[in-house]
């Protein structure tokens, strides 16, 4: 079998990820979301050869991941709520504890027909874009002190 498949990759990775206590599931999430395969379309195709460049990126991406750095800032991509969002260094990545926030200021916004939401420290957008894209008459202002985070909140738009 060719060292080049994405089941020969997968293995060396889920090797290296469970001798270092790494999440087993990051290998995966790095090489379909790159190949922009679902994870069935992975295993449908988990005995196809790679291209140099797919199997090229998946090194450069894997060793950024075995050095720390988390999925989300590697792919530019952090999913809350049940929306996408662009996410690099300038912002921190949403948190699935934060969208408990969110569903708390949607009790209050339909309990007490809130017309207008101010999200300070906004970072990537998250909380401000979740609750527009839930309520979308409602007014919401968004801010942050950086610069890049609010460049970064305005991508989702």
């Amino acid at each position: 079998m060719p060292n080049n498949t994405i089941s020969s990759l997968l293995k060396k990775a889920n090797q290296v990820l469970s001798e270092r206590h790494l999440d087993l599931n990051a290998a995966e999430i790095l090489l379909e979301t790159r190949l922009e395969y679902t994870r069935s379309e992975l295993w449908t195709h988990y005995f196809d050869e790679l291209s140099d460049e797919a199997e090229e990126q998946f090194q450069k991406d894997f060793k950024r991941y075995l050095n720390g750095e988390p999925v989300q800032y590697i792919l530019n991509s952090a999913s809350f709520y049940g929306l996408e969002f662009y996410v690099d260094q300038s912002v921190l990545i949403p948190r699935p504890e934060t969208e408990e926030l969110v569903q708390l200021a949607e009790q209050v916004v339909q309990k007490e027909k809130v017309e207008k939401v101010l999200d300070i420290c906004t970072g990537s957008g998250a909380i401000a874009i979740a609750l527009k894209n839930r309520f979308p008459s409602l007014s919401v202002t968004a801010s942050d002190i950086s610069k890049e985070a609010l460049f970064i909140a305005k991508k989702k738009q």
